[in-house]
């Protein structure tokens, strides 16, 4: 399953997001979840990390509940 993104700062100064693809059982990216949010609150990596973990395991569910199976 894929990778994320980060938004450090681009859209707004002070906020970031960090997100993560959804997919369906066609293996089509049909959407993505995120947390967004004051763009300190996790600049160290170990907050990054467990930020990254939870919104990459959200969408996982999510893409398994839509049928997604890796081949």
């Amino acid at each position: 399953m894929g990778g994320y993104a980060v938004d450090n700062e681009e859209f707004s100064m002070g906020v970031g997001c960090i997100a993560a693809p959804i997919y369906n059982y066609n293996l089509e990216c049909v959407a993505a979840i995120g947390v967004t949010g004051q763009i300190e609150s996790y600049r160290d990596a170990e907050t990054f990390n467990r930020f990254l973990v939870e919104v990459k395991m959200a969408a996982n569910e999510i893409s398994r509940n839509l049928g997604y199976h890796e081949k």
